[in-house]
């Protein structure tokens, strides 16, 4: 297992998630999936008990992600907010990422994610 208070060990395993930083990760409440978002526009959700380094779901965004949050009791639903350019919060549909489930509009600025 990789330990962060020695960062030269070796990692358990290694995957790319995303083309540049990914600059926000999430636990699914069940425990074995997470998502991750980055620069590069996109959320990822990973099933981290499987042996693929492929996401299970990729979620095309119109901005970098600065921050994800899985829904409390909706398994198949995260909320997202873009870095700098876009005041919006989105929830998605995991299953069908093709389009925001929701779009809450009414923040005058940036959304942090952070209470």
């Amino acid at each position: 297992k990789w330990d962060m208070r020695n960062p030269k060990a070796l990692y358990d395993r290694k995957v790319s998630a995303h083309n540049g930083p990914c600059l926000t990760v999430d636990w699914h409440p069940g425990g074995k999936i997470v998502a991750s978002g980055g620069r590069d526009k996109t959320i990822k959700v990973w099933d981290l008990g499987a042996d693929n380094r492929r996401p299970l779901y990729t979620i095309r965004t119109m901005a970098a992600v600065a921050r994800i949050q899985w829904r409390p009791d909706h398994d198949d639903e995260i909320a997202s907010c873009a870095l700098l350019t876009d005041s919006r919060i989105h929830v998605w549909d995991v299953r069908r990422p093709n389009i925001a489930k929701f779009a809450f509009d009414e923040h005058e600025s940036t959304p942090t994610g952070k209470p």
